[in-house]
């Protein structure tokens, strides 16, 4: 529940703080969306969940293959020495194979457009020379 690891939930209970069980905010989403499970699958939101149903149908018909969920690539750039580095990663909700290509695909809201997803989508379409679809 806290940081500093000598903290229990019990410890935390006799000071009056609520856990999850008792307040509905505590591990609430900051975007206010709601978990979603759709064919068995668990999305972090209502609206990832309908673009999955739409990547489905669409894999369904044949238009797209290889479809896959919560793919993560490392963000990698040279160092001054240049030796690669690792600078973080961006985990795309979903990627497929359209008409041979690689597509990458978002589920975004205007409120999960951050500058720090903007920052990682700028890196992430710069090393791998892909675009991300947002949709």
């Amino acid at each position: 529940m806290s940081g500093y690891p000598g903290w229990r939930e019990a410890n935390l209970a006799k000071i009056g703080v609520p856990t999850v069980g008792e307040n509905p905010l505590v591990g609430a989403n900051k975007y206010h969306a709601r978990k979603t499970t759709v064919d068995g699958l668990v999305f972090d939101s209502t609206h990832e969940a309908k673009v999955w149903q739409e990547l489905r149908a669409e894999a369904l018909a044949g238009l797209i293959d290889e479809l896959q969920r919560q793919r993560a690539f490392p963000l990698i750039v040279k160092a001054k020495d240049g030796l690669p580095v690792i600078v973080g990663r961006y985990t795309a909700d979903f990627v497929c194979r359209r008409d041979g290509r690689i597509e990458v695909i978002d589920a975004k809201s205007r409120a999960t457009k951050t500058e720090a997803y903007q920052l990682r989508k700028r890196l992430f379409e710069a090393v791998y020379g892909l675009t991300i679809h947002e949709r």
